[in-house]
C-alpha cells in the first residue's frame, strides 16, 4: 500500500499553541503527532493511496467489491474540539466522503455539494470505519451504477451514494488533525481481518 502526504495548515485559534504533523510509521500506521513549540498554527493532512481501485474486468459476470477500513485514534484531551477526520474515495474533484466529526457524508464534485445526515451516529476512539465500492457485473452496467458504502464497527451506515459520470481511477484517502489511523487494505484477511463480513455484503443488499 503506497500512499503519499499532503500537509495544509489551518490557522485556528487555540487555547493551547500547538502544531501537529503527520507521520508514517509503516504501511499500516499514520500517526498524527504535536508539538507544543509553535504558535498557534495545526496542521490539516492528507494520506492518499497511490493505487487507484479499478473494475478488473469490463466483462466480469460477477460484483466487484473494493473495501479497506481505518481504525481511528482521537489524540489526547489538549484539543479535543479540534479533532477530525474525514476519509474515502476520490477522483480528481470527486470525492464521496464521510466526515466523522460532524456526522456527514458528502457527494462533492466541482465543488458542488450534497450532504446526507447520518442518524444516531456517535464517534468514538477507537471506532474502526470502512469505505468500500461496488461494480456491478457486466449484464447489469446499463441499469446499476458503481456505488460507495460506509461502515462503522463492522456495521453499515447511512446510504449509499451512487457515482455518476467517471467510475474509475478512485483512490483511497483520509484527512487528518489532530488523530491517528491504523489501515487494513485486506493484505492478510487470515490474520488481519476486516471488521465488516464482506462475504456477506450482496446477500444484506
Amino acid at each position: 500500500m503506497l500512499v503519499h502526504v499532503v500537509q495544509k495548515e489551518l490557522n485556528i485559534p487555540s487555547l493551547v499553541p500547538i502544531t501537529g504533523y503527520l507521520n508514517i510509521l509503516t504501511n499500516f500506521l499514520t500517526n498524527y503527532l504535536t508539538n507544543y513549540l509553535n504558535l498557534g498554527v495545526n496542521k490539516y493532512s492528507r494520506v492518499e493511496a497511490v493505487n487507484s481501485f479499478n473494475k478488473l474486468n469490463n466483462d466480469a459476470i460477477t460484483y466487484s467489491l473494493f473495501y479497506y477500513e481505518i481504525k481511528c485514534f482521537i489524540e489526547p484531551e489538549k484539543n479535543s474540539n479540534e479533532n477530525w477526520m474525514a476519509f474515502g474515495l476520490r477522483n480528481n474533484n470527486y470525492y464521496i466522503e464521510l466526515w466523522t466529526h460532524k456526522a456527514l457524508i458528502k457527494n462533492i464534485l466541482n465543488n458542488e455539494e450534497k450532504e446526507f445526515k447520518l442518524n444516531e451516529f456517535i464517534w468514538k476512539n477507537e471506532n474502526i470505519f470502512g469505505c468500500g465500492l461496488v461494480y456491478p457485473p457486466k449484464e447489469k452496467v446499463k441499469e446499476e451504477l458503481p456505488y460507495v458504502f460506509f461502515t462503522q464497527n463492522g456495521k453499515r451506515i447511512g446510504k449509499k451514494i451512487k457515482i455518476e459520470g467517471i467510475c474509475k481511477d478512485y483512490k483511497p484517502f483520509v484527512d487528518l488533525l489532530c488523530c491517528s489511523v491504523e489501515t487494513n487494505f485486506g493484505e492478510d484477511l487470515e490474520n488481519n481481518p476486516f471488521k465488516y463480513n464482506i462475504y456477506q455484503h450482496f446477500i444484506e443488499e
